[in-house]
């Protein structure tokens, strides 16, 4: 059961004064809006209208209810094939960037090619790892984990990701430029 509630004033200012009034389109009956408010906080004039919603609510169909839940199984096992398949590919390539650029002598030995491998595995690895922490609705919990925690003291342990990502980039980009300049 549906309620809806119109104004019947077109120019409703809540600075002004006088008795303001609120009219339901399905019973065309005017309330004021000190009534519409103990509607609205459950007092007990209105006690009748919340039992006969709750028993309503009750007596809905099973038949409707199975096609909603199958639906929604549908559309979760669609997307769990979806999210199979991006963390296949995710972890091979991970894994064929890491094999590579270890294996291969050549590319182990010039830095370009170990650095490229090196760094296209670390992203594959970091995409495979947001996959499954996603797949398993696990990221609000981990997100909340790394906000909160905390390391010696007041140290939080999102402050000491950050910091090693600019220590790992600087590090990096000092290491590129004296290899450029020799």
């Amino acid at each position: 059961m549906e309620t809806f509630i119109e104004c019947t004033e077109n120019n409703v200012s809540f600075d002004r004064a006088g008795p303001r009034e609120v009219c339901s389109p399905s019973y065309r009956t005017k309330t004021s809006f000190s009534e519409l408010y103990n509607f609205a906080s459950g007092s007990k004039k209105y006690t009748e209208f919340q039992s006969s919603t709750e028993n309503e609510s009750e007596s809905v169909d099973p038949q409707l209810m199975s096609l909603e839940a199958n639906k929604k199984q549908i559309i979760k096992s669609q997307s769990s094939k979806l999210f199979f398949v991006l963390e296949l590919f995710t972890f091979t390539v991970c894994t064929a960037c890491f094999i590579y650029s270890t294996a291969v002598g050549r590319c182990y030995n010039e830095y370009v090619c170990f650095r490229n491998c090196m760094f296209g595995s670390f992203v594959f690895g970091f995409f495979f790892f947001i996959l499954v922490v996603v797949h398993n609705d696990l990221f609000q919990t981990l997100v909340e984990e790394i906000l909160n925690q905390e390391i010696c003291g007041k140290l939080k342990l999102q402050v000491i990701i950050l910091a090693s990502f600019l220590i790992i980039g600087f590090t990096d980009f000092f290491i590129a430029v004296h290899l450029c300049c020799m």
